[in-house]
């Protein structure tokens, strides 16, 4: 099992936005300025470092979300956001962000320079955001600031003292308009408001922030590690959300029985849930303490076959939405096997029994399983175990003379298992054979959803229902 939360503490930080006021006499340039709306843009040869040291974060990670960037809508749990810049209360910077004119955008944007001068600021957040490759997007409403307030983006932290670090964009010129600029990795972000000028002791301004995913925590096929998928395999995918707090040591707070579950989206081919999840009959298969801390986890499980990963592929993720409409993506570490169901190892010579396990949950009543070998009805078993999840297995052996006449002993059998009755509601996890003949034995994997050998294990680790697949049949070699 492969929990990602360790793999991105070293990346967790803070992005912020920052407004800032002048409380010295207005510079005599933007006096001679006739319209205000040139009074939102600074004039030429006025910034103090028109060059940037090093370049923006936002220039080094432009190409990062060039190749995966997050467009959600939504935003998470950040909402409309009012704010005032009061010259009675807000701290002051020496210096502010000048005015290029130039939004920032996905693409990044490096620092545009400083502005020498007194101003006042104030930070907003730092804001969650749960996603690789994020960009994001605030809409600025200047309200009754005008041009007298501007705003910039931050990762990680807001240092008044060296307004260059961690910058990532601006708004470019200080009027109502919306302004983007990409996030590191699974980090926050803060948005800094500052003064552009003195002569006033307050004004009110808001913003809306967008395309930010919250952070959550998903683990595919709780339990195994490696999570090994086979793209042969027409089983199902079973992907755990995890309930997380930061009071436990998490990253983030996240409650996954608030999901949505109707727009939740697995692998790049978006694959939905294989079966409802709100079915009463098997409510243990879906909320339940995966990782044992206490807490309620969502199990859900989707196709391996519309998951659309790829031999090669490392990750897989999740995307979906809250209740309450706030988006998160999580992601986890996968390997993509691509082999065939096991055959019998060349196994001849006259059969002496023919043992089948079958794995699954009883949420009918009214099913049983029919074994059949090379077309030979040898027998029928009703379903056992109960409708949870469970290492169950019901076992029926057959040596009877009919089982050992219709075994072929010079190889070539085909076992043959159906799922008979009410099979709608019956989840089959695996199915194996152990085969005894006179010169050997083995065993055989008929049926596996998570793609393995049916060894032992639990159903909620990958299975079936029988809407979706009713009969398993393997032919040996």
């Amino acid at each position: 099992m492969h929990r990602p939360r360790t793999l991105l503490a070293a990346a967790l930080g803070a992005v912020l936005l920052v407004v800032a006021c002048n409380d010295t006499a207005q510079d005599p340039i933007e006096q001679l300025n006739a319209s205000i709306q040139d009074l939102a843009v600074d004039p030429p040869g006025t910034k103090a470092n028109p060059q940037s040291k090093l370049g923006s974060i936002g220039t080094i990670l432009s190409e990062a979300v060039a190749a995966s960037t997050v467009s959600s809508g939504a935003s998470c749990a950040v909402g409309v956001i009012s704010g005032t810049l009061d010259a009675a209360v807000d701290p002051t910077q020496s210096g502010r962000t000048w005015r290029d004119g130039n939004p920032s955008t996905c693409a990044g944007k490096p620092y545009p320079g400083l502005l020498s001068g007194t101003y006042y600021y104030k930070v907003f957040g730092p804001y969650g955001n749960g996603a690789p490759n994020t960009c994001a997007t605030v809409t600025w409403d200047a309200g009754t600031c005008g041009v007298y307030a501007h705003a910039a983006a931050y990762a990680n932290s807001y240092d008044p003292t060296d307004q260059e670090l961690n910058y990532i964009g601006d708004l470019g010129s200080s009027i109502s308009q919306p302004f983007s600029f990409p996030i590191p990795p699974y980090q926050d972000y803060v948005i800094v408001a500052h003064s552009n000028f003195g002569g006033f002791s307050s004004c009110d301004f808001s913003f809306e922030v967008s395309n930010v995913p919250c952070g959550a925590v998903i683990d595919i096929k709780p339990g195994s590690d490696p999570n090994s998928i086979n793209l042969k395999s027409q089983g199902v995918i079973p992907v755990a959300v995890m309930t997380t707090s930061v009071a436990d040591g998490d990253l983030w707070d996240f409650d996954a029985t608030t999901v949505d579950r109707s727009t939740v989206a697995f692998g790049p081919g978006g694959a939905t849930p294989a079966h409802d999840p709100d079915n009463e009959k098997m409510p243990a298969l879906h909320l339940q303490d995966v990782d044992g801390d206490g807490d309620t986890d969502l199990v859900l499980h989707f196709e391996n076959q519309a998951a659309g990963l790829q031999a090669g592929d490392v990750q897989a993720c999740l995307t979906g939405a809250t209740l309450g409409g706030d988006p998160f993506i999580a992601c986890d570490a996968v390997r993509v096997i691509e082999q065939g169901p096991k055959g019998g190892g060349g196994l001849k010579g006259q059969l002496e029994s023919l043992t089948f396990y079958a794995n699954h949950a009883n949420c009918s009543g009214g099913a049983s399983f029919a074994f059949e070998l090379n077309g030979v009805a040898l027998g029928t078993a009703a379903v056992t175990s109960p409708c949870a999840c469970n290492s169950d297995e019901l076992t029926v052996t057959f040596d009877s003379p009919e089982a050992q006449e219709a075994w072929n002993k010079n190889g070539g059998n085909t076992l043959r298992v159906e799922v008979t009755g009410d099979i709608n509601n019956v989840g089959v996890g695996y199915i194996r054979a152990d085969i005894a003949v006179k010169k050997g034995a083995t065993t055989v994997a008929v049926f596996d959803a998570t793609g393995g050998d049916a060894s032992t294990r639990d159903l909620c680790d990958g299975f079936v229902w029988g809407y979706e697949q009713s009969i398993f049949e393997l032919t040996l070699e």
